[in-house]
């Protein structure tokens, strides 16, 4: 009889040993559990909030960039002047005299016409083009070129471009005292104004290439006409 007790109270107490570490065990998985499953799903929105977040305004500057890009193209995208600045070329040879009553040489010439604009002058393509020049027409004995010229353009000082320089600098080339290398080529053209915008070249003979003389530089009547 006492073996029997013995046996049922050890027994009791193997099983409330068990159901007490059944219990144990049961506590820590949920521990365990609420550790590192659920608080963790809890760090796993915030991280996803924070990403997206993120992801908003990475779309939104992407947004703001294409926006700004479309509206600036017309600026950006465009061949337009700019004041000031420094403008630098690069030439070949040794620069002696910008003049365009003298200036002969390829770098002269550069620099000439830089500085100097022309009755016509070259294009990007290499063309004849009016520059000072609004109208040219040839008659038809192909002896006598009426120019138009351009009406509002201002030296650096502020004095109006007319007739009067384009006359001047060639009846200067012209003259022998003033020994410019383009005399020869210019002797027995006749310089005319008919108006402050209007001038007529009268050649003794057609010639064709006529046109090409009119790309050297046009000078100041009103500051050379007394020198």
């Amino acid at each position: 009889m006492k073996v029997q007790r013995f046996s049922k109270a050890k027994a009791k107490r193997v099983f409330r040993s068990r159901k007490r570490q059944v219990g144990d065990l049961t506590d820590s998985a949920s521990k365990h559990i609420d550790r590192h499953i659920f608080r963790r799903l809890t760090n796993f929105a915030d991280v996803g909030r924070f990403i997206m977040a993120w992801v908003l305004l990475l779309v939104v500057l992407i947004a703001g960039v294409v926006y700004q890009s479309r509206g600036l193209a017309q600026y950006h995208l465009s061949t337009q002047p700019t004041e000031g600045g420094i403008m630098s070329e690069g030439i070949v040879g040794t620069f002696a005299n910008p003049n365009p009553l003298f200036a002969s040489s390829t770098v002269d010439l550069s620099v000439s016409r830089l500085v100097f604009n022309s009755i016509l002058a070259y294009d990007g393509t290499g063309n004849l083009a009016t520059d000072l020049a609004s109208s040219v027409q040839r008659s038809d004995n192909g002896l006598v070129y009426t120019i138009g010229l351009r009406q509002g353009v201002l030296w650096q000082d502020g004095k109006e471009f007319t007739s009067s320089d384009v006359v001047y600098t060639y009846k200067a080339i012209q003259n022998p005292d003033t020994r410019s290398p383009y005399n020869v080529s210019w002797q027995g053209v006749v310089v005319e104004a008919v108006d402050n915008y209007t001038v007529t070249f009268t050649l003794q003979s057609p010639l064709n290439s006529f046109p090409l003389s009119l790309t050297n530089g046009i000078v100041p009547a009103h500051l050379l006409e007394n020198t």
